[in-house]
C-alpha cells in the first residue's frame, strides 16, 4: 500500500488565530494574535472553570509579537504542514 504525502502551505498571516481548550470540559475558545487587545477569559465559557492566564498569557504574548513582526516583513513568510497516511 502506498503512503499518502499531503502538503500544506499556509502564508503566515492566515494563522492568525490560536485556540485555547479548557482542560475540564474541552471547549475550545478562538483567540485573534493579529488583535493587540486579544485577552485569555477568566473563565471557561463551557463550564465555568478558571482558566490559568497567568501560564498562557506570557507564552500567548511572546507569539502575538513573533506574529506581528513576521506579518510586517517586506517578504512574505509562508510555513509548511505535511501530513502523512
Amino acid at each position: 500500500m502506498l503512503a499518502m504525502r499531503k502538503e500544506m502551505v499556509l502564508d503566515f498571516s492566515e494563522l492568525r488565530s490560536v485556540r485555547l481548550q479548557c482542560k475540564d470540559c474541552g471547549v475550545g475558545i478562538a483567540l485573534d494574535m493579529a488583535d493587540k487587545r486579544t485577552r485569555i477569559p477568566a473563565k471557561c465559557p463551557g463550564c465555568n472553570s478558571e482558566f490559568d492566564r497567568q501560564s498562557v498569557q506570557g507564552s500567548l504574548g511572546a507569539f502575538q509579537d513573533a506574529y506581528k513582526s513576521l506579518s510586517n516583513l517586506e517578504h512574505r513568510v509562508s510555513v509548511g504542514i505535511v501530513v502523512e497516511n
